[in-house]
């Protein structure tokens, strides 16, 4: 796999999972179609996200606070993953 597409044409969905070799594109017409793999890739970089803008929120820009921004970033991580029943 090399990259998964999200479409929205006239407000429908379709998800295209592109392959590297000359095999075609896989094309899936609902998220919940898509192979659970598929679902935690987006999720782990969605919760990738929530850490960075977590830490990002709680640094104040000197050493003493980045262990406390790194503990608060984990922290919102590891609450959405869990949420979802991912482990990190």
């Amino acid at each position: 796999m090399h990259a998964l597409q999200c479409w929205n044409k006239s407000g429908s969905w379709s998800y295209e999972l592109e392959h590297t070799n000359s095999n075609p594109n896989t094309i899936y017409s609902s998220q919940s179609d898509l192979p659970s793999w598929v679902n935690n890739v987006v999720i782990r970089c969605e919760a990738q996200d929530i850490w960075q803008t977590s830490y990002d929120n709680a640094m104040s820009g000197d050493e003493d606070s980045q262990a406390s921004a790194t503990t608060t970033a984990n922290t919102a991580r590891d609450n959405y993953l869990s949420g979802l029943s991912i482990t990190y």
